[in-house]
């Protein structure tokens, strides 16, 4: 009988920038990232709307959500950006 390891494969965080599409208010945004260690700098972000960075007019609940969205899609997202 083969045992299966408790812990999960280690994950090694991701640095690095993606494009992503996330959805604020309904509204598609295009949100130019960078990573550093799985996480968004917002400091070094654009989110596009119309060909408008509207980052600084999100309030925090917009930013979480966006994260949650990058969470939710991170496999896919960092591949894509990857190849």
């Amino acid at each position: 009988m083969q045992e299966r390891p408790l812990d999960p494969p280690e994950h090694k965080p991701f640095t690095g920038r993606v494009t992503f599409a996330a959805y604020v208010n309904d509204e598609t945004v295009e949100v130019e990232a960078k990573i550093v260690d799985d996480y968004i700098d917002w400091y070094a972000t654009c989110v596009w709307w119309h060909d408008n960075d509207i980052l600084p007019l999100l309030h925090g609940s917009q930013l979480t959500a966006i994260e949650t969205q990058f969470w939710d899609e991170y496999d896919d997202i960092v591949r894509f950006d990857q190849e």
